[in-house]
């Protein structure tokens, strides 16, 4: 059942801009400057996508990789309930947005937040790492392996919704970023 969505404010901090070209540039001393929290990480590449953790400098991915494969990296987020780094490669120019919420100096931020279920039901599956589950949708015959851990059946993503107003004065939402995976609705 869908709940209603409830307005609320926080102080955010923002920033973005671009790094430079993917072939120039160390991406985890960048990520590593940021000093973020313990994350959950998903990575959309030309090849696959993959979910993980981020701790200490380091990826952790299901498939028991650490390392990015940078050259086909399309987007990637890493997030936590505070804090969000999305990173962007087109044209070979890597670009970022940084959000980080309840901070002191940030500026008021009216948001929602949501959750929609992540396609797939949890399977026991063998092969899956700790801290892992799997999410198999036989019927269209999808599976990911999501950073998580339940005994639930469906899992959902929650996002941060932020709202702004435009030329016109119109409420709308102006950016979102994800705040964590879970086994129940909001």
């Amino acid at each position: 059942m869908n709940k209603p969505l409830v307005l609320k404010e926080t102080k955010t901090t923002m920033q973005s801009g671009e790094w430079g070209l993917i072939k120039d540039i160390d991406l985890l001393a960048l990520i590593e400057n940021l000093h973020l929290d313990v994350s959950k990480v998903i990575i959309w590449a030309v090849n696959e996508v993959k979910w993980g953790y981020y701790s200490d400098n380091q990826f952790i991915f299901s498939d028991s990789t650490k390392d990015l494969e940078l050259r086909y990296l399309q987007e990637m987020r890493i997030f936590n309930k505070s804090e969000e780094l999305k990173i962007s490669v087109l044209n070979n120019k890597v670009s970022y947005r940084y959000i980080k919420d309840d901070t002191n100096d940030g500026l008021r931020s009216k948001y929602v937040d949501s959750t929609s279920r992540l396609l797939g039901k949890n399977e026991d599956c063998a092969n899956v790492p700790k801290g892992f589950i799997s999410l198999i949708d036989k019927g269209r015959k999808l599976s990911q392996i999501v950073p998580f851990e339940t005994i639930r059946k469906e899992c959902y993503l929650t996002t941060r919704n932020y709202i702004g107003y435009l030329e016109n004065h119109q409420a709308s939402y102006v950016d979102y970023r994800y705040l964590e995976i879970t086994d129940k609705e909001l």
